[in-house]
């Protein structure tokens, strides 16, 4: 970290979403769009934008060029144009784009011998035929699902089956892998749709960042995070690296501190007490102790607030 390095990513953290709307309001009076300019606020839905609008329009009597994007489309904007590359607002790793890709690469994906899991599957219910049944469409979607989890959380692995030989191939068929047809539908894939999935668009774009390559004309002046409760590793890393160009300030709606130090105790005393039970019975105990409290929340606030390496700008925690 450079020696003087303003703070640029600002964190602020309240269990009452009022509160952090009036913050935001405040924010927003002091520091204004100009007439050419828009204020984006990330959200995680619809009806938390016309709150969040309604709650900046009453404080400040008027609200005006602030967007209100949804996270995942709004950072696959970002990285592409850090990267240079031109708009593409559609998607083709989403699952409802990627279940026609599935349909159609299907038949060719059966004739392999890596596929015998899939053929199986398809006879069970008797549409192993070229015809378009509802079977297919549920495994088509299953498979597309998953793969839209891939492409966003594990990136890594798309990457190491998009790069195996056929010599690893022949490895893998001795081996009798059942999942082996991911390997050769994701070859398939990253060849036919011709766009990269966004944790490969995230990491070239934060190695650009780094390399100082990049221009800053590129970004907005700032981004605001309003009430987002999770988001994907490769999300955050991104997010963490353009803290170092400009200012992020995320609004944390998460319990106090004394909470999250009493859930950990909890955790401790669970996990003390069921030391001679199964792995099963601990995780299940743990699991249901974890939903009451938040686990989700807890471990996206452990990724957002741990620097790491991709960490360009500093942090300013505030607690309401």
């Amino acid at each position: 970290m450079s020696e003087g390095l303003r703070v640029l990513l600002k964190i602020y953290k309240s269990n009452r979403a009022e509160w952090l709307a009036d913050i935001l309001s405040e924010e927003l009076r002091l520091h204004p769009p100009t007439p050419f300019e828009t204020v984006d606020v990330l959200v995680n839905t619809w009806p938390t934008s016309r709150w969040l609008n309604e709650k900046l329009a009453a404080k400040n009597g008027i609200t005006a060029l602030v967007d209100f994007p949804f996270p995942s489309a709004y950072l696959k904007k970002l990285a592409r144009s850090i990267l240079g590359y031109g708009e593409n607002n559609k998607d083709h790793w989403k699952a409802k784009s990627l279940i026609w890709e599935i349909l159609e690469l299907l038949p060719e994906i059966l004739q392999d011998k890596k596929a015998s899991l899939l053929r199986q599957w398809l006879e069970k219910y008797n549409s192993n035929s070229d015809l378009l049944t509802k079977t297919k469409w549920n495994l088509a979607k299953r498979i597309a699902d998953a793969f839209e989890d891939y492409s966003i959380y594990r990136g890594e692995i798309l990457e190491e089956w998009s790069k195996i030989s056929s010599h690893n191939d022949k490895k893998k068929e001795e081996a009798e892998d059942p999942y082996e047809w991911q390997c050769l539908l994701t070859k398939i894939l990253v060849k036919t749709i011709n766009e990269e999935p966004f944790s490969w668009l995230a990491d070239k774009a934060i190695k650009k960042l780094k390399d100082n390559s990049h221009s800053h004309e590129r970004l907005p002046n700032k981004i605001y995070i309003f009430g987002i409760s999770t988001l994907a590793p490769s999300q955050i890393k991104l997010i963490k690296a353009i803290s170092g160009l400009i200012d992020v300030t995320i609004f944390l709606i998460t319990p106090c501190p004394e909470l999250w130090q009493r859930l950990k105790t909890k955790r401790d005393e669970v996990e003390s007490k069921l030391a001679n039970r199964s792995e099963k019975e601990v995780s299940w105990q743990l699991t249901g102790l974890d939903s009451n409290l938040g686990r989700m929340g807890g471990e996206f606030q452990q990724l957002l607030e741990g620097i790491g390496e991709d960490q360009l700008g500093e942090i300013q925690e505030n607690n309401l």
